[in-house]
């Protein structure tokens, strides 16, 4: 189950804004109201440019939590995943999807290289496996194009606009 952030125009009062985004404290909710789930896990998204020497590319950063991999069938290819650690301390450390590793570092070993972010160093730990594209919804899902790090890190080291929440989704596993 994906519970996804709505569409908010910024129009509405800053109150009313912050009760429809979503929080850390739905994750709580749903953890109280649904017993019976295995997962429930954060996902914050950010479109920004990344880059390794001369390559530069537009990318989606995804920030979440360790249980996500799994929870999404993400494997690795090369390296690991990082840690509950590296989430708790603003690890800046990624996961890149297959594509963008082939794009960024085309024949070199990405592991343990340094690659931009926006304006933030992070420290390539992992590659993950192909994963086919799939639909969610009316959405195509092509998660091999993103960087995935640590959600603490990605929300403390970039800025949001006020009209968007801390999380885009929630993702349960029941």
């Amino acid at each position: 189950i994906i519970v996804q952030q709505e569409e908010l125009s910024g129009e509405e009062d800053e109150e009313l804004l912050e009760q429809r985004m979503l929080s850390f404290g739905d994750i709580k909710a749903l953890k109280a109201i649904v017993p019976v789930a295995e997962s429930v896990v954060p996902v914050t998204e950010r479109e920004y440019d990344a880059a390794y020497e001369a390559q530069n590319e537009e990318v989606k950063l995804t920030g979440t939590v360790p249980e996500y991999f799994q929870l999404m069938n993400l494997w690795i290819a090369q390296g690991g995943y990082f840690s509950h650690l590296d989430n708790t301390t603003y690890q800046r450390v990624c996961v890149l999807g297959a594509d963008i590793a082939r794009s960024l570092f085309k024949v070199h070993n990405p592991l343990n290289k340094m690659i931009k972010i926006d304006k933030v160093w992070f420290r390539v730990i992992g590659v993950l496996k192909y994963q086919p594209v799939s639909v969610a919804g009316t959405q195509k899902v092509d998660l091999n194009s993103n960087i995935f790090a640590p959600i603490n890190t990605v929300n403390i080291r970039f800025d949001r606009d006020v009209t968007e929440g801390i999380l885009e989704q929630i993702v349960v596993r029941v």
